[in-house]
């Protein structure tokens, strides 16, 4: 099976290698209010009412 998108011998030479657990597709930092934005889009798309992430 081959590689999927956001493993180091998919992305090649554009890895960034880093010790985070969570990153980007090709291996760099996430922005710290990734999560946040994240977490709007699903309520919206839910209809759902607006919460804070850490309510659920």
């Amino acid at each position: 099976m081959p590689p999927c998108l956001g493993h180091p011998l998919a992305a090649g030479d554009l890895w960034e290698e880093s010790d985070y657990v969570f990153t980007k597709p090709l291996g760099g930092p996430l922005s710290p209010n990734t999560d946040y934005h994240e977490w709007k889009r699903l309520l919206e798309d839910a209809g759902v009412r607006n919460g804070q992430l850490h309510d659920a």
